[in-house]
């Protein structure tokens, strides 16, 4: 079975492999965090070398036809859409050699 690391195991991990508290790593984990969120949020690409590329968009508000099931007739209804931001990633191609 595999393992699922979460932030506390990371941290840990991290902090053993640089030598380093895990209060201290913990706190760098979170900024580190943050700092991704933010980038992207702000429609900026985020690549880790190795790893990973996030991005994220603006997908437009639109409309979109649907059945009215609440009718139970079959007829359909037109929706709006509101705007939202959608977020992407892509896997290194390194992962998987």
């Amino acid at each position: 079975m595999t393992e699922v690391l979460g932030k506390k195991d990371l941290v840990a991990r991290i902090a053993e492999h640089a030598g380093a508290t895990k209060v201290q790593t913990a706190k760098d984990f979170d900024n580190f965090v943050e700092v991704i969120k933010t980038a992207l949020e702000a429609g900026d690409t985020v690549r880790i070398p190795g790893l990973i590329t996030l991005t994220s968009a603006v997908k437009e508000a639109h409309t979109m036809e649907m059945y009215d099931f609440q009718a139970g007739d079959g007829s359909r209804k037109t929706v709006e859409v509101p705007e939202k931001r959608v977020y992407k990633a892509r896997f290194s191609k390194a992962l998987s050699k």
